[in-house]
């Protein structure tokens, strides 16, 4: 049974690192589909985020992020280069996140923008109670861009579309 051991920690290595990449995956997911509950079970209640023009409290941020994204028509959020050092039950990440939005038309009749933005995600995470999620985040933006849109495609009368919520095809499956 020699090296027996250091296989099984190499496992639970990738199974934690597995777990906390669902963590940035589900956070993505349950801000574009506006699934409040989802973010949440990203963070312990006890979490902070400082988020470029939100910084407190995760409920607070909850909220935040709520109000802001009502003024979005659309939005993606995808999450690469994720670096995880792990360190018993509590990890640092760093990952890469592009994050896309499509602002709603101003009220002075303004057609609606682009707001892009390439950034980092800097997580501290903890697993508690056999469940990592995240305990502070920083967002650091490395560059943005605020632009009209180049326009809609024509995807053609079959292509299925994303929507916020419930509606969106996702929620059949996940």
């Amino acid at each position: 049974m020699t090296g027996r051991a250091p296989a099984t920690a190499a496992l639970d290595a990738l199974l934690d690192k597995q777990a906390i990449t669902e963590v940035l995956h589900r956070f993505c997911r349950g801000v574009d589909r506006r699934d409040w509950e989802l973010v949440r079970g990203c963070y312990h209640p006890d979490a902070t985020d400082d988020h470029a023009l939100y910084s407190g409290p995760r409920d607070g941020f909850i909220s935040w992020l709520t109000e802001f994204m009502a003024g979005c028509l659309a939005t993606q959020h995808t999450v690469s280069n994720a670096l995880i050092h792990l360190d018993g039950d509590s990890a640092g990440c760093e990952s890469y996140v592009r994050a896309w939005h499509l602002l709603r038309p101003g009220q002075d009749g303004a057609p609606p923008t682009e707001l892009v933005a390439g950034a980092r995600y800097v997580d501290r995470l903890h697993r508690r109670g056999g469940e990592w999620r995240i305990s502070s985040r920083t967002v650091v933006i490395d560059w943005a861009t605020h632009a009209p849109p180049a326009g809609p495609a024509d995807l053609g009368p079959h292509a299925v579309r994303g929507q916020a919520g419930p509606g969106d095809p996702s929620y059949q499956l996940l």
